[in-house]
């Protein structure tokens, strides 16, 4: 005895499940596959999936550490960078992560900045560069990007490399010039 096609008016979630609803087939999937071992199936891929996602990762953050030397020479580069923004009367904003607010440095004297909050305009002394965190390095880097100039470019790659943004390093890189060689130098081999 053969089983009538379901009619067209059945759920599409129905249509769309694979399952042959014919009597005597309980449930099975189409393929004969029991909807267990098919499930085993799925937990197995994404097992897998998993355990890629994590070495991709893994070897992601190793191709990430700079170079000790290299991480003092750019973040001097960093500082040069917002000392000519201040002498210009420009000072950087950018989303410093210990206050999670907008500042803006108004003076950097050694590791020492003065910083302006946005909302209030309190201002606090900081020690921004005694402990700085590479995502504020590259909040602040990105703040005084000029488009036309390539070293600003190779800071930003230098700092989103730092915190895993490789997508955004390799599109500053490209704009960097021959400064990209000096940041993919910078790092340790994996």
């Amino acid at each position: 005895m053969s089983a009538s096609p379901l009619p067209p008016t059945a759920p599409a979630y129905v249509l769309a499940s694979g399952r042959d609803f014919s009597p005597g087939a309980s449930g099975a999937t189409k393929g004969g596959a029991s909807p267990l071992a098919s499930a085993g199936a799925v937990k197995k891929q994404k097992e897998e999936a998993d355990t890629k996602r994590k070495q991709d990762t893994e070897t992601k953050a190793a191709k990430a550490t700079p170079k000790k030397e290299s991480w003092d020479k750019y973040a001097q580069k960093l500082r040069d960078r917002i000392v000519a923004m201040i002498a210009d009367g420009h000072p950087p904003r950018f989303n410093y992560s210990a206050m999670k607010t907008d500042v803006d440095i108004m003076s950097l004297n050694g590791s020492h900045a003065m910083l302006k909050m946005s909302g209030d305009g309190a201002t606090i002394d900081a020690e921004l560069f005694t402990k700085l965190e590479p995502s504020d390095a590259l909040a602040l880097s990105r703040a005084m990007l000029r488009r036309d100039s390539p070293e600003d470019h190779a800071l930003v790659a230098f700092f989103a490399r730092c915190v895993g943004d490789f997508t955004l390093a390799d599109k500053q890189l490209v704009e960097a010039g021959v400064a990209a060689e000096e940041v993919k130098a910078a790092f340790a081999a994996p």
